[in-house]
């Protein structure tokens, strides 16, 4: 026991000194005062606990559940509601469909949370273009559902149900939007509200995320957007990948116009092939209410090599990171074949055991 004694009092000097500071022993604080200088007296080193890392860049359902439910999309969900409520009562006494703008704000109101939801990353401090593209359908459904429970509550209420028979008359044979070939009102609810509601949010997100949020961040926050798309974020390759994230946000904003003029052109064009419709898209200019559907099938036609060209060159143009790519399981074939042919000595056997 008396020979721990000494090194228990060195362990004692040690932590008063430790106590005091870092920075200056005892001897020369006391040498500073006699001499009027000071020295500032230092805090203690203390020991630095690693910081507990965050998922918010982790695309995981609770991630993408948290990002979705923020104060902004609560409060625009129960506006949607409250529309859905007047947008049912007012419909439910037109027969003949003479107000539609109050049953279209029923079937659309699930876009205003879906678009707060999209529209709220160009302002957030970490702007994710992937985290937002998996929330939409999310979003989107969810809203859905909340305007279709209140829908459907509110034609089985008894005042909604009488005015919806009283609208539809002693036959009992028509209503402009609760039709009797359906049976329950309730019914109607479910395909318009709900299944209607459902795919105006959805689009409504998807063309926010193409058309507004994707050419703002390849704008303003290309290198953010690089990593994002597990891109090479090497000095060497930045202007490389940021040139191809910008022409990536062009592409898809033109993938979006080609797809729609050459279905909405082909569905209202008076002239049928796609040749001749193409050789009197021109007169257009002298008479637009009759050939713009001519002109719109030849305008997404014209896109198509467009697109082509733009595929090729960011294929051309972008580097990925295929060390990342690899981790995540989502590298293709030619991701696959390049690594090999940057670097043939290693292989996938090399580390096995043997």
């Amino acid at each position: 026991m008396l020979g721990m004694a000494p090194s228990v009092i060195r362990l004692l000097c040690t932590q008063k000194q430790n106590v005091r500071g870092s920075g200056d022993t005892v001897q020369q604080r006391k040498k500073n005062r006699r001499t009027g200088k000071s020295l500032p007296r230092t805090k203690p080193v203390r020991p630095t606990v690693p910081a507990v890392g965050n998922n918010e860049d982790a695309y995981t359902p609770a991630n993408i559940v948290r990002y979705i439910l923020d104060p902004g999309f609560y409060v625009l969900t129960v506006v949607a509601c409250v529309l859905v409520v007047v947008g049912v009562n007012v419909a439910a006494g037109d027969t003949n469909g003479d107000q539609p703008l109050f049953f279209g704000l029923a079937v659309g109101a699930g876009v205003l949370p879906v678009a707060w939801m999209v529209l709220r990353t160009l302002w957030s401090g970490k702007p994710d273009s992937r985290l937002v593209l998996q929330s939409v359908t999310l979003a989107s459904l969810m809203s859905a559902c909340a305007n279709m429970i209140v829908g459907v509550v509110m034609v089985l209420l008894p005042p909604t149900a009488q005015k919806i028979a009283d609208a539809r008359g002693p036959a009992n044979d028509w209503h402009y939007y609760f039709t009797p070939d359906l049976g329950n009102p309730a019914t109607n609810v479910l395909l318009s509200v709900g299944l209607m509601g459902f795919i105006a949010a959805l689009l409504t997100g998807l063309l926010l995320v193409v058309f507004v949020v994707l050419p703002i961040m390849a704008l303003t926050n290309a290198d953010r957007l690089v990593a994002q798309n597990l891109l090479d974020t090497a000095p060497q390759h930045r202007k490389a990948n940021v040139f191809s994230v910008r022409l990536t946000a062009l592409l898809l904003a033109l993938i979006f116009v080609m797809v729609t003029a050459i279905v909405v052109g082909k569905e209202f064009s008076q002239t049928q092939p796609f040749l001749m419709a193409m050789t009197q898209s021109w007169r257009v200019f002298m008479s637009p209410g009759t050939f713009w559907g001519e002109a719109v099938w030849t305008l997404g036609a014209l896109l198509v090599p467009v697109v082509i060209v733009l595929l090729i060159v960011i294929r051309t143009k972008q580097r990925p990171d295929y060390a990342a790519r690899e981790a995540l399981g989502v590298n293709a074939i030619g991701d696959r074949l390049k690594t090999q042919t940057v670097n043939p000595k290693v292989s996938r056997n090399e580390h096995a055991p043997k």
